[in-house]
């Protein structure tokens, strides 16, 4: 199936956010998103494995491009955990069913890097490869949607919190968790500082994870940075309170 067989097989709803959709990136001029540029130039070809659908999640629509039967039930699943404003940050996803489409970041110094799902800043438009079509990624990707649509004052206050110097080859031989981080790559900067949080998070709230039990040092930057994502509704009380005591 194509982009131009997702639309015409989509519901109305769905092709009035594309239209809607096209005209921002007008707005907005230089794309750098490989895989949006693809689906302006060249839209016929763009492999996708089901048509353009509005996903109506209590009260939010968000338009998904691309995904089958089963890739939406798992949509839905994932995105209605997250609080309404972090659903409300999403204007499309994208799901690709060519693994190689997503082998260029959106960054062309960084074309030789693999990714198997990112977010778009300008647009907040999140792609995922469907090989990678995970419930972790949805929530990562999510977080970064939040993130780019939140005054960016509002990172410095993450980066006052984090108090540290980002990369990952600082972090070169570190155990994990460490220094109000959760992994090495979120390490990278304070966006997958973030975004690293959120996805874990949500891990812990379904029993999918054990990396939170394994903090050995009483540091403060891990219950400040959780009280963070609640205060700016990352993540919802339920997920807050699962994760809190471990935190204490």
């Amino acid at each position: 199936m194509t982009v131009y067989d997702a639309l015409r097989d989509g519901n109305a709803g769905a092709r009035h956010l594309i239209d809607s959709f096209i005209e921002i990136l007008k707005n907005i001029g230089e794309v750098r998103c490989l895989l949006i540029n693809k689906c302006l130039t060249n839209i016929g070809s763009l492999p996708v494995e089901g048509p353009a659908r509005t996903l109506a999640i209590d009260g939010t629509e968000i338009l998904i491009y691309g995904a089958n039967p089963k890739a939406i039930l798992l949509l839905r699943k994932a995105l209605h955990l997250l609080p309404p404003e972090t659903r409300r940050s999403l204007t499309m996803i994208l799901i690709i069913s060519d693994p190689g489409v997503l082998s260029a970041h959106f960054n062309s110094d960084k074309s030789d890097v693999l990714h198997p799902a990112h977010c778009h800043p300008e647009t907040r438009v999140i792609c995922i490869d469907t090989k990678h079509l995970e419930a972790r990624y949805v929530w990562h990707e999510a977080a970064h949607a939040r993130t780019f649509n939140l005054p960016k004052e509002l990172l410095d206050d993450w980066l006052g919190i984090a108090d540290l110097t980002y990369g990952i080859d600082y972090y070169e031989g570190k155990k994990f968790p460490t220094c109000g981080l959760v992994t090495r790559y979120g390490a990278t900067n304070a966006l997958e500082d973030i975004a690293t949080w959120v996805e874990y998070a949500y891990l812990h709230l379904g029993n999918k994870t054990k990396i939170f039990h394994k903090i050995e040092d009483p540091d403060p930057r891990f219950m400040q940075k959780l009280k963070f994502l609640l205060k700016w509704r990352f993540i919802t009380r339920k997920c807050f309170k699962k994760l809190a005591p471990l935190l204490r």
